[in-house]
């Protein structure tokens, strides 16, 4: 099976509009996307999962409407739009209509669930879209090259809070108890890269890093919590704008403490997605390592608005260097935030776990040839992490740190002679 979409028809812009309900766990959804069609088709294939696409139509870019059909392949995660007359070559506009569920699996657009101190349970609507998720919010190109700008628009409830990439442009009431917030424009960036969430959250108030405004949110009752990872986020924003010479490529950055979330956390452009033990810190009673563990985490996360989200793989074969280099650039941050925590050399022991499974007969090297996007799960492991980071370390030491990370004034070392 040929697991890469057509190159026929690509997107470059995105406008979505979603209204999740959080009681009944479904959501529905309008997009219109901005496409390339490069010869003439009949057909248009792209992504979907667990969705319901109730209407497709295209509007040419000379003024014609043609309605469409959709049929959903479930095995291949595909959504096959059928039009009764050829698609002409050029720049078009293809509107979506569609619905699906906000499931309990902790991938995709899911719902999170928590209880408040008097024992009451709430629903958070989240997204985790890393690796190949982004389907199961919306119908897209869901590979990491075909990248597009994205404009976001939510519908909830007036009571509840609502987060996506990029600073809330408009909120208006529309009635019935609920409100339409509008999101800037993202910029270019990748389908897994998307975020929403939707639920009783409350913020920080906002820590300006140069221009840009840094915020921690929870649910309620844990903002006492916030201070160490607002620290360090600050401290890692700061850090990593003068390391790269880069201007930090979001116009906000909102770090979000998830109830219900599998992985440690999640590089969504301006809305990072964290495990509540990865972000929040009691530091009445918190140990080195859970204050280690969370700066790391954060410090993560923000190299990879950078590294990940504004230079992106063209495939997933290419993850270990995502992963390997924000290993590694963590580790630069929480060194010169904490030097007194000597954090290369505790380094030593994630490194030597990352040895012992390369000892194993069946290791792997930390770069694979990767077919299926599932394939590419396997490896968010010790091997793409800190084997990799180890690699880089190693490069950087040789190079020396002016060199590695670009600054013009030094001068690489000499290769050695061949023997």
């Amino acid at each position: 099976m040929d697991y890469r979409l057509p190159a026929t028809v690509v997107p470059s812009r995105y406008d979505i509009r979603l209204e999740p309900d959080l009681e009944a766990a479904t959501f529905a959804g309008e997009e219109t996307i901005a496409i390339t069609v490069t010869e003439p088709v009949t057909e248009i294939v792209l992504n979907a999962a667990e969705l319901s696409i109730q209407s497709a139509r295209v509007a040419t870019a000379d003024g014609m409407t043609v309605e469409g059909s959709a049929t959903l392949d479930e095995a291949a995660e595909r959504a096959r739009l059928l039009f009764p007359s050829p698609i002409p070559a050029g720049e078009h506009r293809l509107t979506l209509r569609f619905t699906g569920i906000l499931n309990d699996r902790l991938h995709g657009f899911y719902r999170s669930t928590y209880k408040d101190t008097a024992g009451a349970s709430h629903v958070i609507a989240a997204t985790q879209f890393e690796a190949t998720d982004a389907r199961r919010g919306f119908p897209c190109w869901d590979e990491p090259a075909l990248k597009a700008v994205f404009g976001v628009t939510l519908v909830v409830p007036e009571r509840l809070a609502a987060i996506s990439n990029t600073r809330v442009m408009s909120e208006t009431p529309t009635g019935a108890g609920k409100k339409t917030v509008v999101f800037a424009d993202s910029i270019r960036m990748s389908t897994y890269l998307v975020a929403f969430v939707v639920g009783e959250l409350e913020a920080t108030p906002p820590v300006m890093v140069g221009p840009t405004p840094l915020r921690v949110w929870c649910v309620p009752g844990k903002l006492h919590l916030t201070r160490f990872a607002l620290e360090i986020g600050a401290f890692s924003l700061d850090y990593f704008e003068r390391y790269y010479g880069m201007p930090y490529p979001g116009d906000k950055l909102d770090m979000l403490a998830i109830p219900d979330f599998a992985a440690g956390a999640m590089e969504n452009l301006g809305a990072i997605t964290y495990r509540e033990t990865a972000l929040l810190v009691d530091e009445t009673a918190a140990s080195h390592t859970e204050r280690e563990r969370v700066a790391d985490v954060v410090a993560h996360e923000v190299a990879h608005m950078w590294f990940g989200d504004l230079v992106t793989m063209l495939w997933w074969n290419g993850i270990w260097l995502n992963e390997a280099f924000a290993t590694f650039m963590e580790l630069l941050a929480v060194d010169a935030w904490k030097p007194e925590w000597n954090r290369w050399t505790t380094f030593g022991v994630s490194r030597a776990a990352a040895m012992g499974v390369d000892g194993l007969v069946n290791t792997r090297p930390i770069e694979f040839e990767v077919r299926a996007p599932r394939d590419c799960e396997a490896m968010f492991d010790l091997l793409t992490y800190e084997k990799g980071g180890s690699v880089l370390r190693m490069l950087e030491q040789y190079l020396s740190g002016d060199v590695f990370s670009g600054r013009p004034s030094a001068t690489p070392p000499a290769c050695p002679s061949p023997r």
